[in-house]
Formats: structure tokens, sequence, C-alpha cells
């Protein structure tokens, strides 16, 4: 009577090891794809991110050598209006001297 039941607990005991080595394979693999679908999702994400950025930057770039020139012009043109003050000057100096 109890070699039966060591035989039988012995059998239920490896069909248990074994369902639970599919089982825990079944998982691993379930597991791998949630994992890999993750995984993609992730770069998915960091690709969009990483245009967003590139789009903000080429936008902000546009935006920034746009004010570079004008600020160009702007310089430019205090340059010359200094010139003419100075020549202003010049002349006014020689004019009291005389």
């Amino acid at each position: 009577m109890l070699l039966k039941k060591k035989k039988k607990n012995q059998k239920h005991s490896q069909f248990r090891t074994n369902t639970w080595k599919q089982d825990k394979s079944g998982l691993k693999d379930a597991h791998s794809q949630q994992t890999l679908f993750q995984v993609k999702k992730g770069l998915l994400d960091i690709r969009k991110q990483v245009e967003k950025r590139e789009t903000e930057a080429e936008s902000i770039k546009t935006k920034l050598t746009r004010q570079l020139s004008e600020l160009r012009a702007e310089l430019e043109q205090i340059e010359k209006n200094k010139i003419k003050t100075e020549s202003t000057i010049r002349n006014l100096q020689k004019g009291t001297k005389n």
C-alpha cells in the first residue's frame, strides 16, 4: 500500500514538474514577446521625440538666423550713423574754431 502511494506521488510530482516546465517556458516566451513589444514601443516613442526635437531645433535655428541678420543690419546702420555723427561733430568743431 505504501509503495503504491509512493509511486502515485512520484508520477503526480513528475507530472507537476513537467507541466511547470512547459508553463514556465511558455511564460518565458510570452514574457520575452511582451518585453520585445515594450522595447519596440519605447524605441518608437524615442524616435518620435527625437524627430519632434529636431524639428523644434530647426525652427529655433531659423529664427535665430533671422534675428542675427536683423541685428547685423541694425549694427551696420548704427555704425553708419556713428560715422555721420562724428563727421558732423568735427565740422561743428571746425566751425567754432574759426
